[in-house]
């Protein structure tokens, strides 16, 4: 069913998420099933999608070099580009070549992958990401599927990357650090050297 084009894509995508469903032992097959139909560029985009957003659930490091040179092509489907720097994100992935993906990605992204590699440079990308994320922090194209907007998604990276979030404590659609008046209100605190934190953060 994996494999059959012929198929139709609910049933494909089905068999897909089954296959995430499996014991620690079969997910090394799965991985492996999931990146050869996600760089099969005689799939359609619709299923290769679907194993990208498969993939991104068994956090592994071992799926994401593969996926490097589809982040990288400025060519390729956005939504690929975009789902393949959502796997990095999810991923335990601190390794130099895949920061530099990343970077290199953002020069040739449009906003709707900006906002997945903005994601995976929060995770993982340390300061040294900061300067690359405030060329979007007035881009106020909203997300592809959620309501904030490329703007926020990288005010919430930057905070990440200064190690003000811990653990996860907050996600880009807090309010209470996402408008510009609260960063003009704490321009000046961060300037003095103050960690700042967002409301519900302990």
């Amino acid at each position: 069913m994996i494999f059959d084009k012929a198929a139709p894509f609910q049933e494909r995508s089905q068999a897909l998420y089954e296959l995430t469903l499996g014991k620690k032992a079969a997910r090394q097959h799965a991985r492996r099933v999931l990146l050869q139909i996600a760089l099969d560029q005689t799939e359609t985009v619709e299923i290769r999608h679907s194993a990208l957003c498969h993939l991104s659930v068994l956090f592994s490091n071992r799926s994401t070099r593969p996926l490097l040179p589809l982040l990288l092509d400025k060519d390729a489907p956005w939504e690929l580009r975009a789902e393949a720097a959502h796997v990095l994100g999810m991923a335990s992935e601190h390794r130099p070549f895949a920061i530099r993906a990343l970077k290199s990605a953002w020069k040739t992204a449009p906003p709707q992958v900006r906002f997945y590699i903005a994601y995976a440079l929060a995770k993982h990308g340390g300061q040294q990401a900061i300067p690359l994320l405030r060329e979007s922090i007035n881009d106020y194209t909203p997300a592809p599927d959620l309501w904030w907007t490329l703007a926020q998604e990288c005010r919430w990276a930057i905070l990440c990357c200064r190690d003000a979030i811990r653990d996860g404590a907050s996600d880009p659609e807090d309010p209470a650090f996402l408008s510009p008046a609260w960063e003009q209100e704490t321009q000046f605190f961060r300037a003095k050297g103050r960690r700042l934190f967002p409301r519900n953060c302990r």
